[in-house]
């Protein structure tokens, strides 16, 4: 699977990078502001997005899963410290993933929402 990434954090970005790949998966895209990433994923349409709720320039992950899941229909693993599972899931994210997560953890939430897309569907944590 092609996934885009957004984080503000390197080293964190370098990690889920690592991990990602390791997964077998690949790394398509990195954004670090949540309308960098919504800007990407209308251009590349990557299979699926991991992103952080809180970005570079204060802006917010939650605004990027809305547009990202919502409109481009691309399903959205949102991970943080700082949200909810009730707000990651009301914006449209398919997996919520409290950090820190173990690999394991990331490997469940990729895997859960593996296949074709589908409009609109809700999968639990």
């Amino acid at each position: 699977m092609r996934l885009l990434i957004a984080e503000d954090d390197e080293l964190v970005l370098l990690g889920l990078k690592l991990v990602v790949e390791q997964l077998g998966h690949q790394v398509y895209a990195t954004a670090r502001t949540a309308e960098e990433a919504v800007d990407i994923a209308e251009c590349t349409l990557p299979d699926m997005a991991l992103i952080d709720v809180g970005l570079a320039d204060g802006s917010d992950g939650l605004f990027a899963t809305r547009e990202i899941s919502g409109r481009l229909e691309i399903p959205v693993i949102v991970c943080s410290a700082h949200a909810t599972e009730e707000q990651a899931l009301g914006a449209g994210a398919r997996r919520f993933l409290m950090k820190p997560f173990g690999i394991e953890a990331l490997a469940e939430a990729i895997d859960g929402i593996r296949g074709p897309h589908v409009a609109g569907a809700t999968l639990a944590a």
